[in-house]
């Protein structure tokens, strides 16, 4: 990430150019690798909540300036419980939205959002409902273990 579109084509290093890649708006958090001078340049997205969408983020500064995010495909699995979508990432995704009102589009690794006016009543929802069904599973596990 960080280099322009013109550089990756062109190679600039030993085996860049048998590196088979795809061009992404942004690349998901969970598996990463960035270049030591992309981080110089550009640092981490400091006004956050939470641990969500910082790496989205600074994929979309890095394109602002002509750089480009790539996804080299590879076979990988993240072992997750899939409960991290609480309201930090509602509140994160809501904040890259306005940020980047420009942006038809903000992709993560979980939805596509469309970005318009009607998005932060969109995530609010997304928000309370996760919110609720969290609940009830953890009510659900607690009858649960007092039935065993």
């Amino acid at each position: 990430m960080g280099k322009t579109k013109a550089e990756w084509e062109s190679g600039g290093g030993k085996n860049e150019k048998s590196i088979k890649y795809i061009p992404v708006q942004t690349i998901d958090s969970c598996c990463y690798a960035i270049r030591k001078e992309t981080i110089e340049k550009y640092g981490f997205w400091k006004k956050r909540k939470g641990f969500h969408m910082y790496i989205e983020e600074l994929c979309l500064r890095v394109r602002e300036t002509g750089g480009i995010a790539v996804v080299i495909p590879v076979n990988l699995w993240h072992f997750s419980e899939g409960n991290s979508l609480d309201y930090s990432y509602y509140l994160s995704v809501k904040t890259v939205a306005y940020k980047y009102k420009s942006l038809d589009y903000i992709n993560t690794t979980s939805f596509q959002w469309k970005n318009t006016k009607l998005l932060p009543l969109i995530l609010n929802f997304y928000a309370v409902r996760n919110y609720i069904h969290h609940k009830i599973f953890i009510i659900k596990r607690v009858q649960k273990e007092e039935t065993v």
